[in-house]
């Protein structure tokens, strides 16, 4: 029988295609990483750990397995992960019935409970296999390190204030969520450069005195609070706050016996005794009061009490009382029916009382002093007297670089430079006793000076961009307030650049002359204005100059580029600068190998920026009429809102404390003759007497009206002074400008809307 071996070989091809197919092995796992997070916790921590794991591999991954450090460093808890069925040991927490595809990455979470005691770095160990039996696994890499060790405290610093301030002495309050440590940087700018001394003690409510300081001179400030056992520490915001004017110096004399005002009272010329009397206020101050208490006391002395007064201000200056009344003493002489009783008075025991003569609400510390015969004498502790019949209100604001004022633009806005101080100063009524400039996160203190009334303090920004300005205050009775101001535009800095480029040239010298009155030309005072003048440009090329009013012109000049001068220019008022420098390559003479720089000074062309183009916002009061209101005026009129209509109508808001407002006058005076126009000059938020002295002692022949309780501006939205709205003939308000204006100026504004 002959074989068909062809046919013998398909069969046995079919034969073998019919068996049973063994299931293939899965192929090991050639890469995996990890990545863990936290690394690093504190002792005793409940932490949720999460491993991130990534598959770098060609095959899924189908099991994981998490292992523990080697020792007691964890105590596993738990495990999970979306999608995976976590199973766990001791020491292990096993992931599987999952699928991390190629290229793939998930989170796997395990819950453990670090070591009490500190310890570590410590390696957990992650293992991934494509099998779902985890055969053949693979050690994934990454750094899954873990240390134990006291973590730094997140502190958190709120309530940054000032709690005193002087002349050379400012005391800063802060507190904290965490007991820390307490210190606080200082200096002109925001580089500081001097720091109070650490002060140790870990405490919640920090409190550090700054010594030394220059009177009437604007300071940045930022707190720091650390916790040294763990190595956390914050820093607050950039702050500022303006100390006091120096007072002038007292000459203080030895004041001879006062006059007793005690009735019946005498001081001997020559003491008999040196025990001093005895005083105290027996009025409850301990709340609000809208009007003015009476106060009252009582005093006695071992002899006679003869004289009895009492100070608003904490002791500073003494008033006598308005009334004393002796105690009188009942005695009784004899027996039985020959007994006599007879009441005398006794100066050895008085009760007095006084009314304060205040003006305006606020916090007052009332102490009483009494003088005994013999000239000793006692007082008693300050008490609190709270006069709250308004709510902080403050007047018109003004802005001044140096001795120069800032005057807004035509939208009201005021114009800034990047990190450049001005002062701002307001008026104020309803008795503030703290208040501060806040725009968007930074808050800017004001100082409040006794002898003046006025509020001030220092800002400064370190960002360009628009700033909406409110003050906000609290007074003594708790009542908030929170009123917009207006809005600061703050340029950004300028750039001396390389013309070829337009890269910025680092250390450029940056120069501003300033013509004098001979016709000379002068580097400009930058120091007398918080500036340095020549300043070198920042690593950008960048430069800030904020120059008040004067004719100038910029000179720059770097190494490797010509000198360029700009063309002079004229500032009516302070002024940021804002025009990019333009600096060309020095040309060279090559002579084989030598080359020779050539000293040029390049003029740049007409056109140098100064400022923004005013903004081009209105007033919200445009095409409405102005609420009524009923003012008094100095020459003891009323002058209501009806009584405005019928003719154009000029309201210009002044301040006596302002020196554009003494600017402004005359040309106030000479419209108010004008018969055929409304011209309504109005203070807000000032004493009628105080208006009246300033008018006075100028010999201005002007009837202003008079709004002491700042009732006007809430309506007005005051941005400066002067700030002059003009009414038509219906009392509709068509238009809002601010600064100083001519007469003839103010005539064709009125004759343009009416």
């Amino acid at each position: 029988m002959k074989l068909h071996w062809a046919r013998i070989s398909a069969v046995l091809v079919l034969l073998v295609a019919m068996l049973p197919v063994a299931p293939a092995a899965h192929a090991q796992l050639a890469s995996c990483t990890v990545n863990l997070s936290p690394t690093s916790v504190a002792p005793g921590a409940d932490t949720d750990f999460s491993f991130g794991i990534y598959d770098s591999d060609a095959n899924p991954i189908n099991w994981i397995q998490i292992t523990r450090p080697a020792g007691s460093y964890v105590t596993l808890e738990s495990g999970g992960a979306s999608g995976w069925q976590a199973d766990m040991t001791a020491d292990t927490v096993t992931f599987s019935n999952g699928n991390l595809q190629p290229n793939g990455s998930q989170g796997f979470d395990v819950q453990a409970l670090a070591s009490s005691s500190p310890g570590g770095p410590v390696n957990w160990t992650v293992q991934a296999s494509d099998a779902p039996d985890g055969s053949n696994p693979i050690t994934c890499d990454g750094d899954t390190s873990l240390t134990i060790a006291v973590q730094p405290s997140i502190i958190n610093v709120s309530n940054v204030r000032l709690a005193s301030v002087s002349a050379t002495n400012v005391t800063i309050l802060w507190d904290t969520d965490v007991a820390s440590t307490s210190q606080v940087a200082y200096g002109a700018d925001s580089s500081y450069g001097s720091h109070s001394p650490l002060n140790s003690s870990l405490v919640t409510s920090h409190s550090v005195t700054l010594t030394g300081l220059s009177p009437n001179t604007g300071y940045h400030y930022a707190v720091t609070s650390s916790t040294p056992a763990d190595g956390g520490t914050t820093t607050s915001n950039d702050n500022t706050f303006l100390t006091a004017v120096q007072p002038p110096p007292v000459v203080i004399q030895v004041p001879g016996i006062t006059t007793p005002n005690v009735p019946g009272a005498t001081i001997k010329p020559t003491p008999t005794e040196t025990v001093p009397p005895t005083v105290s206020i027996t009025s409850d101050l301990s709340r609000p009061f809208k009007q003015v208490p009476t106060i009252s006391g009582t005093a006695s002395d071992n002899d006679a009490v003869a004289r009895v007064e009492y100070s608003i201000d904490g002791g500073k200056d003494w008033l006598p009382v308005d009334k004393v009344t002796p105690n009188t003493v009942t005695t009784t002489t004899g027996k039985g029916k020959a007994a006599k009783t007879t009441t005398a008075a006794t100066n050895a025991s008085v009760t007095f009382s006084f009314t304060p003569i205040l003006v305006e609400d606020g916090n007052y510390a009332i102490e009483a002093r009494a003088t005994d015969s013999s000239g000793n004498q006692a007082r008693t502790a300050p008490v609190t007297l709270v006069i709250d019949r308004l709510p902080p209100r403050f007047g018109a604001a003004l802005l001044a670089f140096g001795s120069q004022v800032s005057v807004p633009d035509a939208g009201g806005r005021w114009q800034a430079a990047v990190d450049v101080d001005e002062t701002i100063t307001l008026n104020a009524v309803g008795g503030p006793v703290t208040a501060s400039i806040v725009a968007g996160k930074q808050s800017f203190t004001l100082r409040h000076d006794t002898s003046t009334g006025l509020w001030a303090g220092v800002l400064s920004f370190h960002q360009a961009g628009t700033y909406h300005l409110a003050v906000a205050a609290v007074d003594g009775a708790g009542n908030q307030t929170n009123r917009p101001l207006t809005d600061v535009t703050v340029l950004p800095a300028p750039q001396v650049v390389a013309r070829d480029g337009g890269r910025g040239v680092a250390g450029a010298k940056v120069t501003l002359y300033q013509r004098q009155q001979s016709g000379q030309w002068r580097p400009w005072d930058g120091a007398a204005y918080g500036q340095a003048n020549p300043q070198r440009a920042d690593r950008q090329g960048a430069y800030q100059l904020l120059a008040p009013a004067g004719t100038y012109y910029l000179r720059a000049e770097a190494a490797g580029y010509e000198t360029v001068a700009s063309e002079q220019f004229t500032l009516s008022q302070a002024t940021p600068l804002v025009s990019t420098l333009k600096l060309p390559p020095r040309p060279e003479i090559n002579l084989g190998f030598w080359r020779i720089p050539l000293p040029l000074i390049a003029l740049v062309p007409a056109g140098l920026r100064t400022g923004l183009a005013a903004s081009a916002s209105r007033s919200s009061l445009i095409g409405h009429s102005l609420p009524a209101f009923s003012l008094a005026t100095t020459g003891g009129s009323i002058v209501t809102t009806a009584s405005l209509l019928a003719k154009p109508t000029l309201i210009t808001v002044l301040a006596t404390w302002a020196p554009p407002t003494a600017e402004q006058i005359p040309s106030l005076v000479k419209l108010q003759a004008n018969h055929d126009i409304n011209v309504l000059p109005v203070t807000i938020g000032e004493r009628p007497g105080q208006v009246g002295v300033f008018l006075d002692r100028a010999g201005y022949n002007l009837n202003v009206a008079l709004d002491p309780d700042a009732t006007l501006n809430a309506t007005l939205g005051v941005p400066s002074v002067p700030t002059h709205y003009i009414l038509d003939r219906r009392g509709t308000v068509k238009a809002v400008l601010t600064g100083v204006f001519t007469a003839d100026q103010l005539q064709k504004a009125l004759q343009d809307n009416q």
